[in-house]
């Protein structure tokens, strides 16, 4: 597409100094020539513009499908590494992928590697919120950061299946998260940092002594 611009572009440069290189302009033969060229001029105009919106559309949506099949593959091959290097966190990985999802009783379950493992799938979902909400207001992406954000929902709703999980995550709330991963984890999850939910918790006691 790029190399048709080239080839359009070059046509018309030439054209343009043939005229002006032998004056043809001056001539009453090539009058019509000249209001030819200048037809060709808008329309060859209107063709780079379009080619160019054109060219931008296929950038930008190969970039956003590019961003999301990277984000995705880290949400699950990321912690894999951890549960590879690890096997004794299977009963993690059962407890946080498998469709039960229920938390699974371990004698002596390794809450720091367990902790490790959250962090990492919670950092990578905290940069999706920040494309979330840095595009789900314009219309061109709205529609499709939509289907991106259940795909992610869908995979984070199997994970808070684990109340270790949950657990994990309002840790990551109250240390790390910043304003708007904290936004799209209240708006979807209703989780908020603890030092909020004490606020809430004291709020409601007053409304109800009020």
């Amino acid at each position: 597409m790029q190399l048709d611009l080239i080839a359009v572009l070059f046509i018309f440069i030439s054209s343009v100094f043939i005229f002006y290189k032998f004056k043809l302009y001056n001539s009453e033969k090539h009058k019509s020539a000249i209001q030819l060229l200048i037809g060709l001029n808008v329309i060859f105009t209107v063709y780079v513009l379009y080619k160019s919106l054109q060219i931008h559309s296929e950038d930008v949506a190969n970039n956003d499908s590019v961003f999301f099949d990277k984000l995705m593959t880290g949400l699950i091959d990321s912690p894999s590494h951890i549960f590879i290097k690890y096997p004794k966190m299977k009963y993690y990985y059962d407890e946080i992928y498998n469709e039960d999802g229920s938390t699974i009783y371990v004698e002596n379950r390794d809450e720091y590697l367990e902790q490790i493992i959250t962090y990492d799938i919670l950092n990578k979902c905290s940069q999706f919120t920040e494309y979330y909400y840095g595009h789900i207001d314009i219309p061109s992406y709205s529609d499709k950061i939509k289907i991106y954000n259940v795909k992610v929902l869908k995979l984070m709703n199997q994970h808070f299946k684990s109340d270790a999980f949950k657990k994990y995550t309002i840790m990551y709330l109250n240390d790390l998260a910043g304003p708007i991963p904290m936004q799209w984890f209240k708006e979807f999850y209703n989780l908020v940092p603890s030092n909020m939910q004490n606020t809430q918790i004291a709020q409601a006691q007053n409304n109800n002594t009020n």
